[in-house]
């Protein structure tokens, strides 16, 4: 795939920008279910508590326990998530350069739900 510059993002049909959005919004959802259910949940079926854990400290504990391969990693896409969600004035290049982003994280987004995948089905 060819990358976005801020010139072919502003020169884009409706129809792509549409396809753009609900590839973008998928991202995102899938980023928050992520972070928000599935790794509590997967704390909690491995009998930790986790009332009161700061997020830091799940995405440690899931590093620790082998469910996430790098918790640093988790931070940079939900900071990329926090990045795509946040309206505020910036550029076409800008905003190119943060749609780069995700399609080269999305494998990578991917890649982490196989694992978790993988380190749950034997615990059920």
């Amino acid at each position: 795939m060819q990358l976005l510059t801020g010139a072919t993002l502003a020169a884009l049909s409706d129809e792509q920008v549409e396809s753009l959005n609900q590839y973008l919004y998928r991202f995102i959802k899938l980023q928050d279910a992520m972070g928000v259910r599935l790794f509590a949940q997967t704390l909690t079926l491995l009998a930790e508590n986790v009332r009161g854990m700061p997020f830091i400290d799940q995405l440690s504990r899931l590093e620790q326990l082998g469910a996430l391969e790098s918790a640093q990693l988790w931070l940079e896409l939900r900071q990329l998530r926090n990045l795509l969600t946040h309206e505020h004035a910036c550029s076409d290049e800008e905003k190119a350069s943060a749609i780069n982003l995700v399609f080269g994280h999305y494998p990578t987004l991917e890649r982490l739900l196989s694992g978790f995948k993988i380190f749950i089905e034997p615990r059920l």
